[in-house]
């Protein structure tokens, strides 16, 4: 049973994307959503202000409304995702695939692949399209 999906966003289009799955889901399955950022530690307090307001605008864009907590961790995103997916203790965790160079079809992403590796709920990478 699904109640409550993170989503790790990092304000991609293919993050976008893992949102709008997100959204769709808890709409299906009465589940709160969650998006985490982790940001660089060496970030101002304007740009982080900045970078809150973006994910504010992305949670309304998605049809969710201010249940859905936005939470910003300072950090590297790997460790990040990793601490904050064991402390808030989704069902789901949702990110947005990001594949480069001529291996697209092997590759999910660096973060994804290494939060795979040691994330203890489910998760769900998503690659963009247009068909959400």
């Amino acid at each position: 049973m699904i109640r409550h999906l993170l989503v790790a966003h990092d304000l991609t289009p293919e993050a976008d994307v893992a949102l709008a799955r997100a959204a769709q889901l808890a709409r299906q399955h009465d589940a709160r959503v969650s998006l985490l950022h982790v940001y660089d530690p060496g970030l101002s307090a304007s740009a982080v202000k900045t970078v809150s307001a973006m994910l504010q605008l992305k949670r309304k864009e998605a049809g969710l409304d201010e249940d859905s907590a936005i939470h910003l961790f300072r950090g590297q995103p790997i460790d990040g995702i990793l601490q904050q997916t064991r402390a808030l203790e989704p069902d789901l965790l949702l990110m947005g695939a990001v594949a480069r160079g001529h291996l697209d079809n092997a590759l999910i992403g660096q973060t994804a692949e290494r939060v795979l590796e040691e994330v203890e709920c489910d998760l769900l990478v998503l690659k963009p399209t247009n068909d959400i």
